[in-house]
């Protein structure tokens, strides 16, 4: 072993001789390309279907975010969707919630201050 194996505590396996070592080695570099596929293989949906109409259903019938998750999939997978390349989660739902309400509110303040008559009426 040489100086630049001793320092980052790696020894060359293909140095051994023998067929067990060849098993050894050839096992984990499967092991090691599967885990890989695995982790490339697992990719976050990147489409959102949720919709401004779909948040006010959701708050109307007071629908907890993980009870709209499992709605959502059963819904989406019945319609034909691949439900792997969406977005549903409940995180994505509570935020898409908050900012639904955030907007309705908004919406309704601005609503009121364009019909609030332009003075007051006292007896």
């Amino acid at each position: 072993m040489d100086s630049s194996e001793e320092s980052s505590g790696t020894e060359d396996i293909s140095d051994q001789s023998g067929p067990s070592s060849n098993i050894a080695q050839s096992s984990l570099e499967e092991n090691i390309n599967a885990q890989i596929e695995l982790r490339m293989g697992i990719v976050r949906g990147r489409k959102c279907f949720l919709t401004p109409k779909i948040m006010a259903v959701l708050d109307r019938f007071h629908i907890s975010q993980r009870s709209a998750v499992f709605i959502l999939e059963v819904v989406a997978e019945s319609l034909g969707q691949n439900i792997d390349g969406l977005v549903i989660n409940r995180n994505t739902i509570q935020r898409y919630r908050e900012d639904f309400r955030k907007t309705k509110a908004t919406r309704i303040k601005e609503l009121f201050k364009e019909n609030e008559p332009s003075f007051v009426c006292s007896k």
